[in-house]
């Protein structure tokens, strides 16, 4: 804060200087205004000068038109003399002239550029230069418009052609103003001094400029008032404008010069003024430090005393020695002092409580209105006495598709919200009791008259006197829908167990079939007949494989042998093979995207899945239509029922076949659910694809109408970021299958053992086995065995196979162990021998798949050391 010996410094030297200061302040701003206003002045005659000229010339030209026009009333019958008078009227002026009738049919033409095409003409009676003469006979000003080719502005005008003696327009005459005219008056109004002419039409483009290439180039510039603006270039200039108008249009007459010329006398000026200012400052500040010396001495005590005080010294006072001024300041300093000191501190405490209480209340009110208009419940206040709403959030508004001025005030009866609804009628009798509401179901109309369902909550308040009621209302009409889809998938996936564990007791019986058959054919003594029945029964056994495998990937219990791939590959390989399978009168197509995210799926199942939606799609067109594949990326941005958001790959499936009904389309996944007639299909064609799709984290859907085809869509997770992957090399067929090693194997069927058995003794190898796992430990126990491995079956009775892989493991450390069965190696049912296990054998095994594992895991077992 300054001394008091600063502030009458100050004051001394303000009060010398003030009247000079605000004199010349005024002064300069006063010459500075009017130089200013000269210059604007100067550029908006010479814009008004232009705009004369401008003027003239379009009435001009329209003058010509008209006593064309009167020539032409004469003539309209003759297309010969018509055109004859068109040409008389030249086409320096024009770019291009139409006489039209009053049925918009071409009477003459001219052109500057182009020939006369007797008998050519467009519709031009929807045209407003056509509409306007012929029924308000009235010339139209047509907007500017830029030449395509030479780019030079034109303008259309047209006139009505009356008829003689009459005030009937038979005919109408329209020509293209060419405006490159008004150049030659914007050029030579231009220059000298750095002044510039220009004109805008009505959207601000430049239609003439001294420098040309401004208007071919279709340059804007938009003017915002007379005064200073920056110019084309991006300098500040100096401007002023004319209007002028014509029916319909408006143009800018625009005069501008630079601002450092146009200001540079003011900007002189003001250095003057400056540097007489800077004098009178140094001449008030000697004159006030000479009368001051005498007068701001005895203050100095005094202000030490203050500092003293506003250091924190609250017993300090002055002392008085003067009456006059300057001791009685002391005197009221010393009082307020004392008065000070005792009520500082209750002061500082009671301010400090009110901010903190303001600031609190506001922050509070602050929270509550973000809270209750970004809230995504819909919520509302209302008046208990007459329920007209007071409040209402963006949530609710959007709901009613209302804008909020239209339901404050109004009540829900008036906007017909809830209707006639008996549970609410309830709902409000226990609010009336008990002062409150939670979470109540009730049905409620929405915009467009849609009823929704939702939970109303609501809670007695008390806003500026009056009672009132606040309420939550959460629509929960999706999460109903949604909890009926999970129960339908829920229930498909019932349906998927049941198949898998049928095929389970299946595989069992076709393991031996096939493993004799094999016996059989190892025979060499076996006659030419025998060995093609035997292969008969191989390929029987091998379809019956066919159908437990469709069974168990319906059920999610196959392995999946998952690889990173696109689908494109597996897409271009399904249509080849139907190109071959299905009748050549149906075409396929592929419409593939060449970007197309990685997928983690097992290749053979997703072939399994296009063969069966590619042979469905086959018979559905009665063998001639179309069948497309189409494959592209597609992100959820919100979760839906068995789908999270994120990104995916679409896969398509469409065809121009019968098409189906709903009915069709909700059983269509249904395990053997067909259409076709008996002996043509099973049934589990599509239900299959469900499982396949359903066991890569996918979704399978279908779209179609009787009649229009039929679309399937499936959505795959997306490997957006694929790391190395490591190829696998199907080694192990090139590998020696015969080995000495004693292997156990352990399974609860007869034949199984028998048929496995046979094979790996065939190929040097000693066998024992067990029907259980208690006694293939009692085996392992006996040190003299020397097993090198054992093969257990996953589902056993007494103790399972998961079960005694872990009792194994931990007698017998480093042992291999193969599981073999017809269900895929799940973690839960595997539990802590997951980690025990070196490979999985999936049931029925051929014998070549057999000695293949056994071989290969022996191999790993001595190249490991152990």
């Amino acid at each position: 804060m300054l001394s008091i010996k600063k502030r009458l410094t100050i004051s001394f030297i303000l009060v010398a200087i003030l009247p000079l200061v605000a004199t010349g302040l005024l002064l300069s701003v006063r010459t500075f205004e009017h130089q200013k206003k000269d210059a604007i002045q100067m550029q908006a005659e010479t814009a008004l000068r232009v705009s004369e000229r401008f003027s003239d010339f379009i009435s001009r030209v329209t003058g010509k038109m008209t006593l064309t026009a009167s020539l032409l009333s004469s003539h309209l019958g003759d297309v010969k003399k018509c055109n004859a008078v068109i040409g008389e009227l030249g086409f320096r002026f024009f770019n291009k002239i139409i006489l039209l009738s009053e049925k918009g049919e071409q009477l003459g033409r001219g052109s500057r550029v182009e020939l006369d095409i007797t008998g050519h003409h467009s519709d031009f009676t929807k045209q407003k230069f056509f509409t306007i003469p012929l029924r308000e006979k009235n010339t139209y000003y047509g907007p500017v418009r830029f030449d395509k080719n030479t780019h030079e502005p034109l303008m259309i005008i047209s006139l009505p052609v009356n008829e003689l003696l009459s005030d009937k327009v038979p005919a109408v005459l329209m020509a293209e103003v060419r405006l490159r005219h008004v150049w030659e008056i914007v050029r030579r109004y231009s220059g000298g001094s750095g002044h510039t002419l220009l004109i805008l039409d009505e959207k601000d483009r430049i239609i003439a400029h001294p420098n040309q290439s401004l208007v071919l180039k279709g340059t804007t510039w938009h003017i915002v008032q007379k005064g200073q603006q920056m110019g084309l270039k991006g300098e500040e200039v100096v401007l002023a404008y004319q209007k002028v108008s014509f029916p319909g249009r408006n143009f800018k007459v625009v005069a501008f010069l630079p601002a450092d010329i146009a200001l540079k006398p003011a900007y002189d000026s003001l250095k003057i003024l400056i540097l007489i200012l800077v004098g009178a400052l140094i001449f008030g500040a000697v004159f006030a430090l000479v009368v001051l010396k005498g007068i701001v001495g005895p203050i100095d005590g005094l202000v030490q005393v203050v500092n003293r005080f506003r250091q924190g010294c609250l017993s300090a006072r002055a002392e008085v020695v003067r009456q006059d001024e300057i001791g009685h300041l002391a005197t009221v300093f010393n009082l307020m002092a004392q008065r000070l000191r005792e009520n500082l501190q209750e002061l500082n405490q009671e301010i400090q409580e009110r901010r903190q209480t303001e600031t609190a209340l506001t922050e509070s009110q602050e929270k509550f209105i973000k809270a209750f208009h970004a809230s995504p419940h819909w919520l509302t206040i209302v008046t208990l006495h007459d329920g007209r709403f007071l409040e209402v959030n963006d949530a609710f508004c959007r709901a009613l598709g209302k804008k909020r001025q239209e339901i404050i005030g109004c009540t829900s009866v008036e906007l017909g919200i809830w209707g006639e609804n008996e549970d609410r009628k309830l709902h409000l009798q226990a609010l009336r009791e008990t002062g409150s509401l939670r979470e109540a179901e009730t049905e409620m109309f929405t915009k467009d008259g849609l009823k929704n369902t939702v939970l109303w909550s609501a809670e007695k308040i008390k806003l500026g006197g009056q009672e009132c009621l606040i309420s939550v209302v959460t629509d929960i009409t999706q999460r109903k829908k949604l909890e009926a889809q999970v129960r339908q998938a829920q229930k498909m996936e019932a349906i998927g167990t049941l198949a898998g564990g049928i095929a389970h007791d299946f595989n069992n019986i076709l393991q031996a079939i096939i493993g004799y058959c094999q016996l059989l054919q190892m025979e060499q003594e076996s006659a030419k007949e025998r060995e093609e029945h035997v292969g008969q029964i191989m390929s029987a056994g091998l379809r019956a494989v066919s159908l437990v495998r469709r069974l168990l990937t319906f059920s999610r219990k196959v392995d999946l042998v998952l690889e990173p791939l696109t689908l494109n590959r597996s897409v271009d390989s399904v249509a080849e093979m139907l190109f071959r399978t299905i009748p050549k009168m149906v075409e396929i197509k592929t419409n593939l995207a060449e970007d197309l995210h990685m997928v983690q799926v097992d290749p053979v199942q997703m072939e399994q899945v296009l063969m069966n939606l590619g042979i469905n799609a086959s018979d559905a067109m009665d063998g001639s239509g179309i069948l497309t594949f189409e494959t592209k990326n597609f992100y959820v941005e919100e979760p839906l029922p068995d789908l999270n958001a994120g990104q995916y790959v679409l896969l398509t499936v469409t065809d121009t076949g019968c098409g189906m009904d709903s009915e069709t389309i909700a059983r269509i996944f249904e395990p053997f659910y067909t259409t076709k007639k008996p002996g043509k299909g099973t049934g589990l064609g599509l239900s299959t694809a469900y499982g396949i799709v359903k066991a890569h984290g996918g979704k399978i859907t279908c779209y179609s109408r009787p009649g229009e085809g039929t679309s399937f869509y499936i959505y795959l997770p997306a490997l957006v970021e694929a790391g190395e992957v490591a190829s696998r090399t199907d080694t192990e067929t090139s590998k020696q299958v015969k080995g000495t090693e004693t292997v156990l194997l352990v399974d609860d069927e007869p034949d199984v053992l028998s048929f496995a058995s046979s094979v790996l003794t065939r190929f040097g190898y000693k066998v024992l086995t067990a029907d259980n796992g208690g006694k293939a430990l009692n085996l392992c126990k006996e040190s003299d065995n020397g097993i090198a491995l054992v093969v257990l079956d996953l589902d056993m009775p007494e103790m399972g196979g998961a079960e005694c892989a872990v009792e194994l493991e931990a007698h017998h450390e480093g042992l291999n162990i193969i599981i073999a069965s017809g269900h895929a190696p799940e973690s839960r049912k595997l539990g802590a021998a997951g980690e025990k296990v070196a490979a999985f054998l999936n049931k029925p095994y051929m014998a070549k798949d057999l000695l293949q594992t056994v071989r290969s895991v022996l191999d790993k077992k001595q190249e490991k050391g152990i």
